[in-house]
């Protein structure tokens, strides 16, 4: 019932525009509304949906340390007799070599060789005991901060934290 009486209120007022002489104006209101209203649509969709080409050029430099190892000063033949079990060998941000939290103080003549941009800790003898990234096995025992300046005989700077292992030789085949 509504969209019969909408519809007849539709019709009885296009003809009194007809008649009145208005419906040629109100159609032409009608049309420049519709035109404007389709270029404001397609000038904001065009501002919106652009796509920008931002070129950033930034050079970025990253220097890390030089890895190196904490080595004791002389030969020993009195080590602790603790084991780490299936520790990662591993290039702290100050190069020093640690497994896990543990900073390691190796064993007197053990050495540090970079092969192939591969990080090599070399033995009392000259061979490869270990790769950094290795997962190991390491003996030796956890020694205080004054146990490890006794052993390599200065003193390690403030900000290098342990807590320290001393490693024990493993001159096994």
């Amino acid at each position: 019932m509504v969209i019969k009486d909408l519809f007849r209120f539709y019709r009885s007022s296009l003809v009194s525009l007809r008649q009145s002489g208005l419906f040629q104006g109100f159609l032409f209101l009608i049309i420049i509304l519709f035109v404007f209203s389709l270029l404001a649509v397609g000038c904001t969709h065009s501002i919106v949906n652009t796509p920008q080409t931002i070129t950033v050029t930034q050079s970025i430099t990253v220097t890390q340390p030089s890895p190196h190892l904490l080595v004791e000063k002389e030969a020993s033949n009195d080590y602790l007799a603790a084991r780490l079990v299936n520790c990662t060998l591993d290039v702290d941000n100050k190069g020093y070599i640690r497994t896990g939290d543990y900073l390691i103080i190796w064993p007197f003549a053990y050495s540090l060789q970079i092969k192939d941009n591969a990080i090599f800790i070399l033995d009392g003898k000259g061979q490869e005991f270990a790769l950094v990234g290795d997962t190991i096995n390491l003996d030796g025992g956890f020694t205080s901060i004054t146990g490890v300046d006794e052993k390599l005989g200065y003193s390690l700077p403030s900000d290098i934290a342990g807590p320290y292992w001393l490693a024990a030789p493993d001159y096994s085949p």
